[in-house]
C-alpha cells in the first residue's frame, strides 16, 4: 500500500484505504459485513469476560454484606455500611437501590431504620 497508516488507525480505516475510492460495490459490502461480524463477536466476548464475572461476584458479596449488616443493626447508615465494607458511598447507594425488593428504609433520615420486605 502506498499510504502508511499511523498506529492509531482503526481496522476499518485500514480496510477503507485499501479499497480506495475506486473499490467495487462487492468489496465495500464485504467491508461492511466484516465490521458487523466483528461488532457482534465483540459484544459476545464482552459479556463473557472473566473480569465481568468477577465484578458480578464482588457485587453480590457486597450486597450480602449489606444485608448482613442490616440484620445486625437496623439503624445502620449507608455511610457506616460503606465504611465497614470498605466501599464508596455511591457504590453502597447503588447496591441499596438494587436491593429495594428486599429492604426499604422507613422513617426520617436521622431517626429511621431498615425493614426487610420478605
Amino acid at each position: 500500500m502506498a499510504l502508511k497508516i499511523g498506529e492509531n488507525g482503526t481496522q476499518t480505516e485500514k480496510m477503507a484505504l485499501k479499497i480506495g475510492e475506486n473499490g467495487t460495490q462487492t468489496e465495500k459490502m464485504a467491508l461492511k459485513k466484516s465490521d458487523e461480524l466483528k461488532d457482534d463477536e465483540l459484544q459476545i466476548s464482552l459479556n463473557d469476560t472473566h473480569e465481568n464475572k468477577k465484578a458480578v461476584i464482588k457485587k453480590r458479596k457486597r450486597q450480602q454484606g449489606i444485608i448482613s449488616l442490616i440484620k445486625q443493626d437496623q439503624f445502620i447508615t449507608a455511610e457506616e455500611i460503606a465504611e465497614k465494607l470498605d466501599a464508596g458511598l455511591r457504590t453502597i447507594r447503588r447496591d441499596l437501590e438494587d436491593l429495594k425488593d428486599l429492604i426499604e428504609y422507613e422513617g426520617s433520615a436521622k431517626g429511621g431504620h431498615w425493614k426487610f420486605l420478605k
